[in-house]
């Protein structure tokens, strides 16, 4: 072991802990406030102008722009976050393009701009990168329990039925549990869920790796 020469001119250092709850708070915290002051130029700084001038286009132009960059930062490392954290995430990005709308903003312009940071333009938008990153783990997850219930179903007995047919509980088990996972989802991930799982369900009908083994 270490003499204790060899101690006292040791330097040690503490890793710092990242705390994702209070960074999350902070971070989406700071972006709320963001928020409420575009909705309150809106509010009072846009009737100060004439109509012509369009200020609340350039100051909407503004905002969203930086919020678009703070989400590219973000995605990049989307991959660190927890499952809540790329979920909370993705529900503010969906609270915040809900508040354009009201404020009246043109659809097409609602969509975060495609990697401001970017210099390459062929390079993911951060909130793609978010999404691809939890439909991944989705992915993961779900294939998991489809794996595992179908092998409950395969070394139990099938259920008989009052008709006298048989069934085994194994795929109304798996939906029933993606659809209660799906009802606490954002609506932005919808669609890649579904098709996320209907991928997985073709790869899994089509191996017959659970069935030889």
């Amino acid at each position: 072991g270490a003499t204790d020469a060899e101690l006292a001119v040791m330097q040690i250092h503490e890793e710092e802990i990242f705390d994702e709850t209070f960074w999350l708070e902070t971070l989406l915290g700071g972006c709320t406030a963001l928020e409420t002051e575009l909705a309150e130029a809106y509010d009072y700084v846009s009737p100060c102008f004439p109509p012509h001038y369009n200020i609340f286009d350039s100051i909407f132009q503004l905002y969203h722009l930086q919020f678009a960059q703070a989400v590219d930062v973000i995605g990049q490392v989307s991959d660190k976050l927890s499952t809540t954290g790329q979920l909370r995430l993705m529900q503010w990005v969906c609270s915040y393009q809900q508040t354009l709308r009201g404020l009246g903003v043109q659809e097409e312009l609602v969509r975060l701009p495609i990697a401001p940071l970017s210099s390459h333009p062929d390079d993911v938008a951060g909130f793609a990168l978010l999404i691809n990153s939890y439909t991944d783990r989705m992915e993961a997850t779900m294939t998991d329990w489809y794996r595992s219930i179908l092998a409950q179903d395969l070394e139990g007995q099938p259920q008989q039925m009052g008709d006298g047919t048989l069934r085994t509980p194994g795929v109304i088990d798996f939906f029933r549990m993606l659809n209660e996972q799906v009802g606490l989802r954002p609506s932005v991930v919808l669609s890649s869920i579904i098709c996320v799982t209907t991928e997985m369900l073709i790869r899994q009908a089509t191996s017959s790796d659970l069935i030889a083994s």
